[in-house]
């Protein structure tokens, strides 16, 4: 917002951080971190004030491991201050969350899903964790859904209204949620919201008046075909849409992300890693204007050099008026050995 910005790195086994403010960034420090602690993850988010002369605020979340033992901690700060007001958000013990993902509006509240990245097993499974922050800077107890067999990782999005909602999916019961009330930061039992699928991955994003959109593999990416389809849950209601899918024609989409506008358009960047039109990979997005019904599919780059090394996700931003998609490709010098990387990217008008 206003123009900051931020970015945490890992060097040297250490993760830092840098603040981006008047054109400039930080010399990287340290994040807040125990001393002698191993940071599993971390993630970091500004609030979305964008009114100057309010000074935006970042919150980042991290999960730390010393011996046996797992801690989930949290600070805020900014460009000025650097980071401040470190807390302790749950004390896991031996639950150890290597994945984290993070959510803040406009108040300062904020969602926290906590699980675990793909383990070495194929479909081993990852708990599906929740937390968040009131406007007061109070973190509630951890919620856990308890997945079922083969379960994913959760995706959280959080409205200006304090709503926040949580998916993930499993085995037995597909494509589940749940959504945070506002006035006591509880979520609501997990229920299924496409019991079509497998354990899939699911992400979720949500416009500023709580209008949210998850998206999700109809199947397996391993056998295709894997396109994406969209659920549309609208602002209030606790019906979500029929699905549709969203990046046809498509043989297995192997990564996505989302983004939404404050006005409700939603923005979908992903990789067709068996295209029905070409070799290689093919990088697109699918977008849902505001006030629109209807999904449009657009391939941003169609990979024919056949390298046979996996593309980045294409990830996306949106804001108001505007959107990005930015990726890498892959391809090989004249000696036809020797491989080169692109780092690319896409803007578009958007409500």
């Amino acid at each position: 917002p206003v123009g900051d910005g931020i970015a945490i790195v890992s060097v040297n086994s250490l993760v830092k951080s840098s603040f981006f403010h008047a054109g400039t960034w930080s010399t990287p420090a340290i994040i807040p971190a125990a001393a002698g602690a191993t940071v599993l993850n971390a993630r970091v988010k500004y609030d979305g004030k964008t009114t100057l002369p309010a000074t935006p605020t970042a919150t980042l979340v991290w999960s730390e491991k010393i011996g046996a033992s797992c801690v989930v901690k949290a600070a805020t700060g900014n460009a000025s201050t650097g980071w401040s007001n470190v807390i302790t958000v749950a004390d896991t013990g031996s639950a150890c969350y290597n994945f984290i993902e993070l959510a803040v509006n406009k108040r300062g509240e904020a969602a926290l899903a906590l699980g675990a990245t793909p383990p070495p097993i194929r479909h081993a499974g990852s708990p599906a964790v929740v937390t968040s922050r009131n406007t007061n800077g109070t973190w509630t107890a951890l919620t856990n859904f308890v997945s079922g067999v083969y379960g994913t990782a959760p995706s959280v999005a959080i409205a200006d209204n304090g709503v926040a909602i949580a998916v993930f999916s499993d085995a037995n019961l597909g494509a589940q949620w749940s959504k945070r009330s506002p006035a006591d930061g509880s979520w609501t039992a997990k229920a299924t919201f496409d019991g079509f699928v497998p354990a899939v991955p699911v992400k979720i994003a949500m416009a500023s008046n709580g209008t949210a959109v998850a998206v999700y593999n109809a199947y397996y990416a391993n056998v295709p075909p894997a396109p994406l389809n969209a659920a549309t849950l609208p602002s209030g209601s606790n019906t979500w849409s029929t699905p549709v899918e969203i990046t046809y024609p498509s043989g297995s989409i192997e990564a996505f992300n989302i983004a939404a506008t404050p006005a409700g358009s939603f923005v979908v960047g992903w990789i067709d890693a068996q295209p029905a039109t070409s070799l290689g990979y093919n990088m697109g997005v699918s977008v849902l204007e505001a006030g629109n019904t209807i999904w449009s599919s657009t391939v941003l780059d169609a990979d024919m050099q056949s390298t046979y090394i996996t593309p980045s996700a294409t990830a996306v931003a949106a804001a108001s008026g505007q959107a990005i998609a930015a990726w890498n490709n892959n391809f090989f010098y004249s000696d036809l050995y020797n491989i080169y990387t692109k780092l690319l990217a896409s803007t578009s008008a958007i409500k």
